[in-house]
């Protein structure tokens, strides 16, 4: 099974040779994903992107590579496609669920709480993005608390 994505990456790299297409750039990404060779994947969307294309092949190529960084937990750089990706869609209860599980797991808990209160508004999303914000009430929950202020001319740390 592994060698008809391989095959058709070496026949896609061919073409690709002939002429840049961000159709076949897709395709190549999407066969890099197959055989999870994702550092290969991610140079081929950034040659994709780099492409004048029109906005549907751009927000499909930044949604592969937000999937793709999240997939390798490179949470910090998913969370900002995915927020690229929230200002160019029109439809956008799902990747503002990303962008919150993205901003949460880069330690972003504000950001990650603002996207999933964003996410509720979509009626499909709704209850995942309620179970999201319970979860990152419980997160919050558990996370220690600091203040840190003067006493007395002394800074102090209180765990709240």
């Amino acid at each position: 099974m592994l060698g008809i994505p391989d095959q058709a990456i070496t026949y896609y790299e061919k073409m690709r040779n002939v002429s840049v297409d961000a159709k076949i750039i897709k395709k190549l990404v999407n066969g890099c994903i197959r055989l999870y060779d994702y550092e290969k994947a991610l140079s081929w969307l950034d040659q994709g992107l780099n492409l004048k294309t029109n906005s549907k092949v751009t927000s499909d190529l930044l949604k592969l590579k937000g999937n793709i960084l999240f997939e390798t937990k490179n949470y910090q750089a998913a969370s900002k496609v995915f927020q690229q990706l929230c200002k160019m869609e029109k439809n956008k209860g799902q990747l503002l669920l990303m962008f919150g599980y993205s901003a949460m797991n880069a330690g972003q808990l504000n950001t990650a709480q603002n996207a999933f209160i964003k996410a509720k508004k979509y009626k499909e999303q709704y209850k995942e993005a309620q179970k999201a914000l319970r979860h990152l009430g419980t997160f919050w929950k558990y996370r220690p608390h600091y203040w840190y202020g003067s006493f007395w001319g002394n800074i102090v740390r209180v765990e709240t």
